[in-house]
């Protein structure tokens, strides 16, 4: 099985899609930008989880119930159904120790990628990182990254 671990700020959330979405939500900076959450929905639909590792998952509870923003906006990409069963990286310190944590408990991972916009300490992890621009999220090449990576032929169309 592959794990994509999914940071939401500087991925999917971003400054681009508060400028193109704003207007529908009031102007909040919660607008997810759909060509990069299309491009991860076709790398899960590989049979790739996702493992959320962004702040997001320190205010939801249950992603499946869309009592929150985060359960809402996984729901509206239809990537619910993608989250791996133990769906986020537990909460004790940097980013990179919480995926390393996560990997620790579950040895059979031996393939995985994350996608953020800081890599703080994630040296050690680094191959594995695809390393989004915090305003304009996933670019083009971060895209192809991602979809080589998943295995994704080249004839796929990108968007």
């Amino acid at each position: 099985m592959k794990v994509l671990f999914l940071d939401i700020d500087g991925v999917l959330c971003t400054l681009r899609a508060h400028y193109a979405y704003a207007h529908k939500r009031r102007g909040i900076i919660d607008s997810w930008d759909p060509v990069g959450a299309k491009a991860i929905k076709e790398v899960c639909n590989t049979g790739v989880k996702i493992v959320i590792s962004s702040s997001w998952r320190h205010y939801c509870v249950n992603p499946y119930d869309k009592s929150d923003i985060l359960g809402i906006r996984l729901t509206e990409h239809e990537l619910t159904e993608h989250l791996h069963k133990d769906w986020k990286t537990g909460i004790d310190g940097t980013r990179g120790k919480e995926i390393r944590q996560w990997l620790s408990k579950h040895p059979n991972i031996k393939d995985f990628i994350v996608l953020d916009d800081n890599i703080f300490d994630m040296e050690d992890v680094t191959p594995y990182v695809i390393h989004t621009n915090a305003n304009d999220g996933m670019s083009t090449d971060d895209i192809k990254k991602l979809y080589k990576w998943a295995g994704i032929g080249k004839k796929k169309k990108i968007v």
